[in-house]
């Protein structure tokens, strides 16, 4: 697919992928060859289960939302969002050869277009670093509000290298390299409302995850954050 500049993407401070026709190739290239195995870590991590509903935001060409449908199986709803309409068009070319049905939106996760406590789970993979700090605040502040009681977020990315040898890797992969990790989403996710935070390692290349559960029933009267509040709060 050649990008089409007439097609607009979903507006956004983030940094949006449009280059569809050699993201999947690229992915594979840059995992060597475990782009599979980090989308079914990924869905195992967020303990997806049958008959959720499942949101996965900044979806791209759909692998991760493939895999999640699969997971929750025919009474279960999968959505997925990314801000590249050249991306969603592969990822709903990949529903329809396997016939499954999946709620594809061009959106952004700092303005998700779903109704509070849509979803159970919600799962983010590789995505975080392409937004800067002010968005992940809101997008996380996003992320709370569509979550039911308890539900569950789930982010993969990378974590901050500690020598030079992944320092320069991440600085040639990511144009400028990267200064905050995945890990250090802790703070913002607890001032949000979330819980139960725990933090790990994928196992799979320089990986790392975050998973929190939402919170909502002690959030006022532990003096948590409001939504509208998060724009000034700090990582």
């Amino acid at each position: 697919m050649v990008q089409n500049p007439h097609i607009q993407a979903a507006p956004t401070h983030g940094n949006v992928i449009r280059q569809a026709s050699t993201y999947d190739a690229l992915v594979h290239l840059l995992t060597f060859g475990q782009a599979a195995a980090i989308r079914k870590r990924t869905a195992d991590l967020a303990q997806i289960q049958r008959g959720q509903r499942v949101l996965d935001v900044g979806c791209g060409t759909g692998d991760l939302t493939m895999v999640a449908k699969e997971r929750v199986g025919a009474n279960g709803q999968v959505a997925g969002i990314d801000p590249s309409p050249e991306m969603l068009a592969v990822a709903s070319r990949k529903a329809e050869a396997k016939g499954v049905a999946i709620d594809y939106r061009l959106g952004v996760i700092e303005a998700l277009p779903f109704a509070e406590e849509s979803f159970d789970v919600v799962v983010s993979s590789l995505m975080m670093h392409h937004l800067p700090e002010n968005l992940k605040r809101r997008g996380l502040a996003e992320v709370y509000r569509v979550l039911s009681p308890n539900g569950r977020i789930l982010v993969v990315d990378f974590r901050l290298p500690t020598t030079f040898l992944g320092k320069s890797l991440l600085n040639l992969l990511l144009h400028g390299g990267l200064h905050v990790g995945v890990a250090e989403l802790t703070s913002t996710l607890e001032k949000t409302g979330f819980h139960d935070i725990t933090v790990g390692k994928l196992n799979v290349l320089a990986l790392s995850y975050v998973s929190a559960l939402a919170k909502k029933d002690s959030r006022e009267k532990n003096g948590l954050l409001p939504l509208d509040d998060l724009s000034g709060a700090g990582i």
